[in-house]
């Protein structure tokens, strides 16, 4: 091997090595950078003071006091000794400035307190209808306090209309509580025509509670029981014209069964 042609090899392996190391550096560098990125937030340990003075302050409603805690490491789902968390509190003082700041920093809006009691819960028991809508995009709907109530439920029993509206398109309407009652069946003894009205068209009528009664027994108000009657007649009527295979078979509701009927070719005989 001539001189010129050994030192042309030399470099070209000293530069495959150099390339190497390169790759392997970079390679290093993109997992160190992938594992920090994709490491959960370790909150540092606090005292249990600091913890009360970011509770006191959520309660005494000090946004700037709670965001220095929080953005000096402290964790937005701190809780008090009844498990009530920053966003349960604020929830329930009705803060909306301060319920936006925690769920932006990603304070869990699902977290129940003792008594089963979400943020969305105690804001629907209160009737705010700006934090309702925060909370909205992210809360489930379905979670029962331990007496079975549901956002729904409280928001009818408390006669708040316009929470009732943003709720009802995402809950159960006929979920029960621990006393077998629906939220129809809870505006229906509150006497409320305007949130009865709404909720009926998709409740079931025909659910009981554990004392037997309907949402039609539970109100004595006379345009709630005229409007629940010619509901349940009207539904009885379309249901004596489904077809008897679909009754046994399927179970179609009533309103289901009355677009089926008024197809062509459909006959209750079929």
């Amino acid at each position: 091997m001539t001189l010129k042609k050994r030192a042309f090899t030399t470099k070209y392996k000293y530069l495959n090595k150099k390339g190497i190391r390169i790759k392997i550096r970079t390679t290093v560098f993109k997992f160190v950078v992938f594992s920090i990125l994709s490491t959960p937030i370790i909150h540092a340990a606090f005292s249990f003071e600091e913890k009360q003075e970011l509770l006191e302050a959520v309660k005494n409603g000090n946004l700037g006091r709670v965001q220095k805690f929080i953005e000096g490491g402290m964790d937005p789902n701190t809780a008090d000794n009844r498990r009530k968390t920053l966003l349960i509190l604020a929830s329930d003082r009705r803060d909306g400035k301060m319920v936006k700041f925690l769920l932006e920093r990603k304070a869990n809006h699902d977290s129940q307190d003792h008594k089963g009691s979400t943020a969305l819960i105690w804001a629907s028991f209160k009737g705010n209808d700006e934090v309702i809508k925060l909370l909205l995009p992210y809360s489930n709907l379905d979670l029962e306090d331990t007496e079975g109530q549901t956002a729904l439920m409280l928001a009818s029993f408390k006669k708040n209309y316009k929470i009732v509206q943003l709720l009802l398109p995402r809950s159960n309407l006929d979920s029960q509580n621990k006393q077998g009652k629906t939220a129809l069946m809870l505006a229906s003894f509150k006497g409320n025509y305007k949130i009865v009205q709404l909720l009926f068209p998709c409740s079931n009528l025909d659910l009981r509670n554990k004392l037997k009664q309907t949402a039609l027994d539970m109100t004595v108000d006379p345009s709630i029981r005229k409007m629940i009657s010619e509901e349940m007649n009207r539904r009885k009527k379309i249901t004596a014209k489904i077809p008897p295979f679909l009754q046994e078979a399927h179970g179609v509701p009533p309103e289901i069964a009355e677009i089926i009927l008024k197809m062509e070719g459909a006959k209750p005989s079929e």
